[in-house]
């Protein structure tokens, strides 16, 4: 199942990486969310050329969650798999899905660690970066449904009720909540050999996705009292926010002798974090280590604003998701069983 929007030249890529798959899907279903483009001609063009192609079109944008949804209303499998128009899977991920899931209830797959626009610094970052994190914590329970490359069995998608359609386009969160529900009733795994390739934004729009992201992670913290299973929240985000300390600490080493040694202690405590970090893209593309490393320090400043920016609407009543999510609200049931 793969939303579509606004991908007319890059949604083809995608469905041909799928039809080099070593173990090919019952079916495709490409879900057309209002597109602006040439999008729908494009899936409809597919469409005819593929028998197990199934195209949708939505008449109103309604963002990636409603769009899923669609998506799997019209799916007939016994298992689901998820993608997104601007990746590229691995010719083995299905496979190894299929093996995976004889054991759990979904399985979670990660980026390649190329990306597929390798001319973008920030997308070899956020690429390398995830890749670590993922292959560092290797096998094991996850609660990030991250449907860039996801499968779950169809019955438990539907009896979490499938994605909350409150998340409307641009609120860049459902994932997330559909994993903290698919997780509290069933059992969800990491497996870092299931992969996609990812085209990632550039530094503007990834700027603002480290920055929007972050105050979504710590409103929903916020209600869970609890950090995420990902692998880029609690330890991360210790030395991420101190980066930030060791920012707002800086000035006081104008003012009083040894006055530096608090924010120095800040900026050790981030780069101790992500050393190892460092490391793996120094073994892998030394080309890229100075870049990354800049890079790390800006995106690491700003996810800590970001997270700031999150708590301070939860203190001033601002949290949308605290008042969408607060306790005495019924979980999502789109589907009654």
């Amino acid at each position: 199942i793969i939303p579509v929007y606004n991908s007319e030249n890059i949604i083809e890529s995608c469905v041909h990486s799928i039809l080099k798959s070593s173990l090919l899907p019952y079916e495709i279903i490409l879900v057309d969310d209002a597109s602006t483009d040439n999008s729908w001609q494009r899936i409809e063009a597919l469409a005819q050329k593929y028998s197990l192609i199934k195209g949708i079109h939505l008449a109103h944008n309604g963002g990636p969650a409603k769009t899923r949804n669609r998506g799997v209303d019209q799916a007939g499998g016994e298992y689901l798999f998820f993608l997104d128009s601007d990746t590229q899977i691995a010719p083995d991920a299905l496979k190894i899905f299929m093996t995976r899931i004889k054991t759990c209830d979904a399985v979670i797959g990660r980026y390649d660690e190329r990306p597929i626009n390798r001319d973008c610094l920030s997308a070899w970052y956020k690429a390398l970066l995830y890749a670590y994190l993922h292959l560092r914590r290797g096998i094991g329970p996850y609660d990030c449904f991250t449907a860039s490359c996801a499968g779950i069995k169809h019955d438990v998608f539907k009896s979490v009720g499938g994605y909350d359609e409150w998340f409307k386009a641009g609120v860049d969160f459902e994932n997330e909540e559909l994993g903290h529900r698919i997780a509290a009733r069933y059992t969800m795994v990491m497996d870092p050999s299931m992969q996609t390739a990812h085209i990632f934004p550039g530094i503007k729009k990834m700027t603002q996705k480290f920055f929007k992201r972050p105050a979504l992670w710590v409103e929903m913290f916020t209600l869970r009292r609890k950090f995420n299973r990902s692998s880029e929240s609690s330890e991360t985000g210790v030395s991420t926010m101190a980066i930030l300390g060791s920012l707002i600490l800086l000035p006081v080493s104008f003012f009083v002798h040894y006055g530096y040694l608090p924010s120095l202690f800040c900026y050790l405590i981030f780069l101790w974090g992500y050393a190892q970090f460092y490391v793996f893209v120094a073994q892998r593309y030394p080309q890229y280590l100075l870049g990354l490393f800049l890079l790390n320090h800006y995106y690491s400043l700003v996810i800590s604003l970001g997270a700031c920016l999150g708590l301070l609407r939860v203190i001033t009543g601002r949290s949308e998701i605290f008042k969408h999510f607060r306790a005495d609200r019924p979980s999502p049931a789109r589907y009654n069983l």
